[in-house]
């Protein structure tokens, strides 16, 4: 049986790194999104994160409801893509972590497309808990429109 990478690790920094990626994904699967966004982007802040990680902490963010969640999916695929890429030998982990991006990049996208149909509708702009607003005025607009006439 092969040794897990984070038993393998001598520096006390990329122990650490491994250490929150653990947390994170925890938090991210127990749905304590706050918590798992929250290490997700302290994570991203080290330039040197190993890449396994940095597309890790990209999935949890592209899991996420906060801005920019979608472009943070885009970032965890190519990301994952260049680790394998830089691999001499990838191996069934690489491939599992480049497919995992893809699937969370498919979900954000559809997630996006989703938002933008809800907020753009029929080409005009309404946005999120303006329905109720945007309603009032077309009332308004009418019955304005009725009055001139």
């Amino acid at each position: 049986m092969a040794t897990p990478i984070k038993d393998q690790l001598t520096n006390n920094t990329i122990r650490t790194y491994y250490a929150l990626d653990e947390a994170m994904v925890k938090a991210h699967r127990e749905d304590r999104d706050e918590y798992a966004v929250s290490t997700a982007r302290s994570l991203l802040g080290n330039a040197d994160l190993p890449l396994l990680i940095r597309a890790r902490a990209c999935m949890v963010l592209g899991c996420s409801e906060q801005p920019g969640f979608l472009d943070m999916a885009k970032d965890g695929v190519r990301i994952a893509e260049l680790g394998l890429c830089r691999c001499t030998s990838p191996g069934e982990t690489e491939h599992q972590l480049v497919e995992a991006c893809r699937q969370v990049l498919d979900e954000a996208q559809k997630a996006w497309d989703e938002k933008e149909k809800r907020v753009w509708g029929d080409g005009e702009l309404v946005r999120d808990g303006d329905e109720k607003e945007a309603g009032e005025i077309d009332e308004q607009t009418e019955k304005l429109k009725k009055e001139d006439r």
